[in-house]
């Protein structure tokens, strides 16, 4: 790509691209004046080559800057919404790639939302949850539409005193907390750091709750015991499609008779990401499998789908206004946490606001259920006593091919 292709390209962009020469170029007639200030030409040549790749590396070595609240417009108008497809020609790679020496990576950042509170409060708000919330009318804050997604999930999942709730990727114990809060639960919650424990664990003394909550540090595999209903916001399905059955048995087992699966998880749609560099830094098999092969894994489980609903219109809103805040206090978390890792977590969250806005990305929410699972429940939308139709399954984005 050069300049005149990147022209052609633009809508709904004004492009002003400053030198370090002191020259601007102007691109793009109509929409959002966006300033790009480059500071090397050779970068600006490395990006035109091959923005998919070379966007996120010279913005994290600081090679150019703009205004951050403009940062997925940038990614949008540079980035392809489509990556080149050659599915045998990537089997082969793949292949190829299993047989040679593993090559070291830079080592990333952790995910912030596992860095820090104060930086998670930032972005997440005052609750914490760090879930897709459910806007359930316009306007609503942040932390509204976090409080609807938890009292939603009681009545619709039919959680009843007494009940034994488990968590399997609880975050700062939000959901956890208010569960046994308000639906007088008890919860076991397995969170992913020491400082999340520790947190969760205070909070709970702090709340009266010490005895109806468990946090525990690590994943559901070394659990034991059955629970009434099994929660994963934000899950993360860091396996290979292989593995995804023996996963959901697992689940399933951890299930009593009637127990209930909660889901909200992301997955690729219609190919690769366009996004190279934001590809190579997820997990070895992130940005979720192919929904299809979730589905797959599901059916030839004893897990019954009852619900799946399309989450991306929320979970997009949840990313702006995250990257909002996170803008905000921009220069406090440079001063706190080094410009590189500044860097490195808002590209990411531009990364997925424009994978999610261009459909690459797509975001669900899944109701499975052990064979005794009572469903459908009054005023909740119904997939039906079995698992999906294919005819419907088949209509829905990312559950129709693999990758």
């Amino acid at each position: 790509m050069n300049l005149m292709t990147l022209a052609e390209r633009l809508q709904g962009v004004q492009f002003n691209i400053h030198l370090p020469d002191g020259r601007t170029l102007h691109l793009g007639q109509t929409g959002v004046a966006l300033d790009w200030h480059v500071h090397s030409e050779a970068a600006l040549r490395r990006i035109l080559e091959h923005p998919q790749l070379q966007l996120g590396r010279t913005y994290l070595d600081g090679r150019w800057d703009v205004d951050t609240r403009h940062l997925p417009v940038l990614l949008e108008a540079l980035i392809p919404a489509t990556a080149p497809t050659g599915r045998r020609q990537h089997r082969i790679l793949r292949r190829l790639r299993t047989l040679l020496p593993a090559v070291r990576r830079r080592a990333s950042p952790p995910r912030w939302q596992d860095t820090n509170l104060w930086l998670s409060r930032i972005c997440l708000g005052d609750e914490l949850f760090q879930g897709c919330a459910h806007y359930s009318e316009p306007g609503i804050s942040l932390e509204q539409a976090q409080r609807t997604r938890c009292r939603d999930l009681i009545e619709r999942l039919q959680i009843k005193p007494g009940q034994h709730l488990l968590d399997i990727n609880a975050g700062w114990g939000a959901l956890p907390l208010y569960l046994a809060e308000h639906a007088d639960t008890r919860v076991t919650a397995l969170v992913a750091t020491r400082e999340q424990l520790q947190y969760a664990h205070n909070e709970a003394r702090r709340r009266g709750l010490g005895t109806a909550v468990h946090f525990r540090l690590g994943g559901f595999r070394q659990c034991q015991g059955r629970f009434d209903r099994i929660f994963g916001s934000g899950l993360a399905l860091d396996y290979p499609p292989s593995a995804l059955r023996a996963q959901f048995e697992r689940l399933a087992g951890l299930l009593c008779d009637d127990g209930m699966l909660w889901l909200q998880l992301g997955a690729r749609h219609g190919g690769s990401l366009g996004n190279r560099w934001y590809l190579r830094e997820l997990p070895r098999h992130a940005g979720g499998p192919a929904l299809s092969a979730l589905y797959r894994a599901i059916e030839s489980s004893r897990l019954r789908t009852l619900q799946l609903e399309d989450l991306c219109a929320f979970r997009l809103q949840d990313l702006r206004t995250r990257a909002q805040r996170y803008h905000l206090k921009r220069v406090a978390i440079s001063r706190r946490f080094g410009e590189q890792s500044t860097r490195y977590w808002e590209f990411m969250l531009a990364s997925e606001i424009c994978a999610l806005a261009q459909g690459q990305l797509v975001h669900y929410e899944l109701v499975l259920g052990n064979p005794g699972a009572h469903w459908p429940v009054p005023g909740t939308r119904s997939a039906g006593e079995s698992p999906l139709p294919m005819e419907i399954v088949r209509a829905i984005p990312g559950l129709a091919g693999d990758i």
